[in-house]
């Protein structure tokens, strides 16, 4: 059987492999030799070299080779698993455990392998970092099997996998069972063990992500211990850390985009933080002391252990290190902190009962009211909450050497056998999206957070063009398709213009038009991954492929989900002409446009009902709106000029977009019938690519009004200012007051943040002088006039 690849190259038969440019700011094609737009005159970016295929020949052989190799593995791990019980070597006992003397250590020691079961509190001998380069991690790893589609219009329809049911709670443990330490998984009723991890490292200390979709684990499969991030059904493994000395010990923030673990790059046992890609390392922990075992709570504390003198102890600090507290005070050990759900409790180790017997405890927020919960003859430890608070999942040593886990309430009560041969449980929350794809329907009701600032905000900054921004439901997260080493990435920056924080895509492949789903948890974009633009569903923590979702010959582009995700509408020029599909969850793929003009870059009304469009099928680039089905097609612009990038306000009630009607281009809004066209944007810089905001209240825009492309903000029509009464006040009245008074409207007044009849006067005088209406209203376009120059 050919593979998906070689049989999309063998069916293409007449379609050119020859690249070509597609215009990032109207989306035309071009020659791959042109500089310029043909349409718009837009410079165009160079184009990075076509990845070679293999032979086909090779193809089908290693297509072959692989499936005989999986048919044989899946045969022997049949087989394991019959007659695995009571055959292993069992997991044994922490032989790290925190000692009484923890400065009997040196850091001149080589670093000692690691030991069977790693202790969270004891670091490794360390070395001083001799500061090797760090090479990048690979991010071509996929988050879930990439699944890739034959699409027909109509007939034939090839179904996506179906979407799984809810997950129940599940636990996942580590397990020395088949010799070395690999991750496993179960139901929390002990049903359904998988083993996630295979390889000849130990994998080891797994930690699932609050939302129950990713794994942390560290591992050994590349020397020394790294920190590894994985799907909860093991796929996507992917390296996060890159050093000669020992990163363990990995935790979740609350919120699922940062990890915090133990390092001794600095040269003793620190604490660090990360983003949740690797990226944006910093140390939190910088005393002489060896910390390590970090649990992040809700309320954005660590709680951590640290050698204080002969004795391990527990520590709350801010996440930045700072307001350090002491929690225990005792003459004996006491460590592996675990924060509480709800973050008014912690579970720990301690020896405070009984020297060299470690037991389980639990005390409150503040270090007060200790209580221990459970002490086995042998030692407790590795204890977790589950993910309502109720019970807790811990580690027992057995007499053999073994150790299993066990589940009790939370106040102690009905302890009982789990798991054999595991250790270091962590509780997995049910979820519907775990391990799901395209177009789940148990979408969370996600709070959207406020915008910060006023007026014309500019969000990047950068030396290079960043095109099509795309903000998550809850506003906290933005992302732009940016021209970077050659290639379109897409990138997150601060919605609120602290500018760029990390970049999410690192394969060497143009990635385009992001667009999150309704839970923020995954992004449709357009990639040529594979030679040309297919659509594709990214993970929004790591931006690794969790699926590709079209693969035609041709390119598809600019995807853009249906309100209820049961689809989602995508342009493409699989016929030689550009025109609009609608792909369904089913695998079929309907085509909503006939025409030889251009049609393309559609938005789905929020309502469901509408698609807005533009085309040239009138001979004029025109905004039009479709039924979803592709039916009553009606032109809504009547302008010279070019009309096009049409999008919805979440209200339904305005459609933005992009026109050169006075000779460059600005941003305009209407009502979705057509009606009350508004130039919202006055720069000859040139404005593309509206996109509301979740809220309604902004409108994202790039420009190229400051040399290089860049993505700005601008308050909608509801933020407009004017003379009222009661006056209107805030900051942006106060921001308005100080830019006039800046530029000499000294009629403005005093700059009191009250829009008063002296400020109606001001901005008069400032209309009037650039050649604006003079209606005393700071509406979209006053405010690009008034700050675009020197803000934007």
């Amino acid at each position: 059987m050919k593979s998906c690849r070689a049989q999309k190259l063998n069916e293409s038969t007449g379609h050119s492999m020859t690249q070509q440019k597609y215009c990032p700011q109207c989306g035309q094609p071009n020659e791959a030799e042109a500089r310029f737009c043909g349409n718009c005159g837009r410079e165009l970016p160079l184009l990075p070299p076509l990845p070679a295929a293999p032979p086909p020949g090779r193809r089908r052989a290693g297509a072959t080779i692989a499936a005989s190799l999986l048919i044989l593995l899946a045969l022997l791990a049949v087989g394991w698993f019959v007659v695995w019980p009571r055959l292993q070597p069992s997991d044994g006992p922490p032989t790290a455990r925190p000692t009484s003397s923890p400065t009997a250590v040196t850091q001149t020691q080589p670093e000692q392998p690691v030991a069977a079961i790693a202790v969270t509190e004891m670091p490794d001998v360390l070395v001083t970092d001799t500061a090797v380069p760090t090479p990048s991690p690979s991010a071509t790893a996929a988050i879930f099997p990439t699944i890739t589609l034959t699409p027909t219009a109509t007939s034939s329809p090839t179904p996506l996998p179906p979407t799984p049911a809810s997950l129940p709670d599940e636990i996942v443990f580590q397990s020395n069972r088949s010799g070395n330490f690999e991750i496993y998984i179960m139901h929390s009723d002990g049903s359904n063990l998988r083993q996630l991890t295979n390889n000849t490292g130990d994998d080891q200390y797994p930690r699932v992500s609050p939302d129950g979709r990713f794994i942390l684990f560290e591992s050994t499969r590349d020397g020394n211990p790294e920190i590894y991030i994985m799907n909860r059904d093991g796929s996507g493994q992917t390296r996060l850390t890159f050093n000669t000395v020992n990163d363990r010990l990995p935790a979740w923030s609350p919120d699922g985009t940062q990890i915090t673990f133990q390092s001794g790059r600095s040269g003793d046992a620190d604490i660090y933080i990360m983003n949740a890609d690797g990226s944006n390392l910093r140390r939190v922990t910088t005393t002489a002391e060896r910390e390590g075992h970090t649990s992040w709570g809700i309320h954005n504390r660590l709680v951590f252990n640290a050698s204080q003198g002969a004795y391990w102890q527990i520590y709350a600090a801010d996440v930045d290190g700072s307001n350090r507290q002491r929690l225990t005070n005792g003459q004996v050990d006491e460590y592996s902190p675990e924060w509480s759900p709800d973050g008014t409790q912690i579970v720990y180790v301690s020896e405070r009962e009984s020297r060299g017997n470690p037991a389980l405890f639990v005390m409150d927020a503040d270090g007060r009211n200790p209580r221990m919960l459970y002490n086995s003859p042998l030692e407790d430890w590795g204890a977790v909450w589950s993910a309502d608070g109720t019970q807790i999942v811990f580690t027992v040593e057995q007499a053999d050497g073994t150790a299993d886990i066990y589940i009790m309430n939370v106040d102690g009560r009905s302890p009982r056998l789990f798991m054999e041969r595991g250790s270091y449980p962590s509780w997995a929350i049910a979820t519907p999206t775990a391990n799901s794809a395209a177009g789940d329907t148990a979408v969370p009701t996600i709070p959207v957070f406020p915008l910060t600032g006023a007026g014309l905000l500019p969000l990047t900054f950068a030396t290079y063009d960043d095109y099509t921004p795309a903000l998550s439901p809850d506003q906290r997260r933005l992302l732009v398709s940016a021209e970077i080493d050659g290639y379109w990435r897409i990138v997150e920056v601060d919605p609120n213009g602290g500018g760029q924080l990390r970049q999410l895509t690192q394969a060497n492949a143009n990635f385009h038009h992001p667009y999150f789903s309704a839970d923020g948890l995954t992004i449709l974009a357009a990639s040529d991954r594979d030679g040309d633009m297919d659509i594709y569903l990214l993970s929004a923590l790591t931006g690794a492929v969790v699926q590709q979702l079209t693969n035609t010959p041709g390119d598809d582009y600019f995807p853009r989900w249906l309100p209820d995700e049961s689809g989602f509408v995508f342009s493409t020029d699989r016929h030689g002409n550009h025109e609009v599909y609608l792909a369904r969850l089913d695998g079929t793929q309907t085509r909503l446009t006939d025409h030889s003009a251009y049609d393309g870059f559609a938005s789905p009304s929020p309502d469901g009902r509408h698609i807005a469009f533009y085309s040239s099928r009138d001979g004029d680039y025109e905004i039009y709106v479709m039924d979803v089905d592709g039916r009553n097609p009606q032109r809504l612009t009547f302008s010279p000029g070019r009309d096009a990038s049409p999008t919805f306000s979440p209200d339904g009630e305005w459609i933005a977009f992009e026109s050169d009607r006075s000779g460059h281009y600005e941003i305009y809004a209407m009502r979705r019938d057509g009606s009350e066209v508004r130039q919202l944007t006055n720069h000859t810089g040139g404005n593309w690519f509206p996109v509301f905001s979740p809220d309604g209240l902004w409108l994202l825009f790039q420009s190229a009004r400051n040399g290089n492309m860049d993505v700005f903000r601008l308050p909608f029509l509801s933020r407009s200012l004017y003379l009222s009464t009661p006056y209107l006040a805030g900051d942006d009245v106060r921001l308005v007051q100080q830019k006039l008074f800046n530029l000499g409207y000294s009629q403005v007044g005093p700059v009191d943040g009250i829009f008063g009849p002296q400020t109606e006067t001001a901005v008069k005088a400032f209309q009037q002088a650039n050649g604006l209406t003079a209606d005393g209203v700071v509406g979209p376009v006053t405010w690009d006039r008034l700050f675009g120059d020197n803000d934007g």
